[in-house]
């Protein structure tokens, strides 16, 4: 039986489809369950694989290389953890998500082709979520929120969710270019743009602007986007950072112009900043913000952050902070890598990764705690969706059916879809 005929394939992909389906639309509105399609898709997709190669399927040489040195990062971590306890359980909790996450991406690297259902269904059930969400935040939330079992108006709980909408959409953007619905996904992004607006989430915003822009860069030369991805990567991983102790000293009264959370985010920087300063080689341990003090920093001038916050809302300084200067440079070479790869892709391909790729930098730099699970899986989930395909709508309906066909045309380029680059 070959690959192409064995109906694990077909099995796997309609998988693939369905896990990806849920994450843009029910993970819009609760983003933790995003955690569940990444975490459990790896696991079943390699299963998958398991069961239709009846042998051990080896796992991608560079995802190997970054995931296993990211585990012996935060266990060398831990051998100077402030708070051994609180490192220690956080630890075994990360490696049960980088684990599994991993999985996804086996060798030899297989192109997952996207269902023509997918493509016709998921936008217009994106449309009416967006659509829900935009009602929900004029009622101020007594609508949809009660029904999820949340507090009435507590529309902060829908940041995540849309937030990581910002990164998932643009692999769908990707497929339906691919198969001829350009003006759909251009239509899709300008709307999750107009509901990210009216949620209370500013980072969403800025992630989605961010996509858009580097969406439309990744069309021009393959030099410009990635130039502009280095400045991007030097702003995220230094430059938000060093700005922040000489604004407080320079001109704190600047900090009343951006937004609350905003300024917030500000004041906790400072602080962490001031704080690590003085060792600045060896990491804390993981988890190990939310006990670092407020007694230093500038203090005087800040507003919000009357106790230590719960994490940095800040990748790479969390990563400075608890893993030390190797965890920064980690974090630096893996968006560096993935930067390269990107450049050497075919221009649809090219412009939807770097519009992921930005999105999420972007929301790494200003938002969630990074040890979130669903933050894992969304970065995870946006690599896989890279690696999926779609079959142009001029295709006919018999080629389409044809998955030898399909992917044999994948394989070799000479199909009506050009097979993307896999080799993250």
């Amino acid at each position: 039986m070959t690959a192409v005929s064995d109906p694990h394939v077909w099995q796997r992909d309609q998988l693939v489809a369905v896990l990806m389906a849920l994450a843009l639309t029910a993970g819009m509105v609760s983003g933790g369950s995003i955690a569940f399609c990444g975490i459990g898709g790896g696991l079943l997709v390699y299963g998958f694989e398991l069961a239709r190669q009846r042998r051990v399927v080896p796992l991608s040489p560079v995802v190997l290389g970054f995931g296993l040195s990211f585990i012996a990062l935060i266990w060398l971590a831990d051998l100077t953890a402030l708070a051994p306890d609180r490192s220690w359980d956080t630890n075994w909790r990360l490696m049960s998500i980088v684990l599994p996450l991993m999985l996804w991406f086996h060798q030899p690297a297989r192109v997952f082709i996207v269902p023509r259902w997918l493509l016709r269904i998921v936008p217009w059930v994106m449309l009416a979520v967006m659509g829900l969400l935009l009602i929900d935040f004029y009622t101020h939330g007594k609508i949809l929120l009660p029904l999820l079992s949340r507090k009435p108006g507590h529309l902060v709980d829908y940041n995540r969710g849309l937030s990581y909408a910002a990164v998932l959409i643009w692999p769908l953007a990707y497929w339906l270019e691919q198969s001829g619905r350009l003006r759909v996904a251009a239509g899709l992004a300008a709307a999750l743009l107009v509901v990210a607006w009216c949620s209370p989430s500013r980072g969403a915003v800025l992630a989605v602007v961010m996509g858009i822009s580097f969406w439309l860069l990744g069309r021009r030369p393959p030099r410009l986007g990635f130039v502009a991805g280095c400045i991007l990567l030097m702003i995220a991983a230094v430059g938000s950072l060093a700005i922040v102790p000489w604004l407080f000293e320079h001109h704190p009264k600047w900090l009343k112009y951006l937004p609350h959370s905003w300024q917030h985010r500000f004041e906790i920087w400072d602080y962490l900043l001031a704080w690590h300063w003085p060792s600045p080689w060896l990491g804390w341990g993981t988890d190990v913000a939310a006990i670092a003090p407020l007694s230093v920093g500038h203090q005087a001038y800040y507003k919000f952050a009357v106790a230590p916050g719960q994490h940095p809302h800040h990748a790479f300084l969390q990563l400075w902070l608890e893993l030390g200067i190797l965890g920064w440079a980690w974090a630096v070479a893996l968006a560096f890598y993935l930067l390269r790869q990107l450049r050497k892709m075919q221009t649809v391909q090219r412009a939807a990764g770097l519009a992921a790729w930005a999105a999420f930098l972007t929301l790494a730099s200003g938002s969630f705690n990074l040890w979130t699970d669903s933050f894992f899986a969304v970065g995870a989930l946006a690599l896989v969706g890279m690696q999926c395909s779609a079959v142009p709508d001029s295709a006919s309906d018999a080629a389409a059916d044809d998955r030898e066909g399909q992917i044999q045309a994948l394989a070799d380029g000479s199909g009506p879809v050009r097979a993307p680059n896999t080799s993250f």
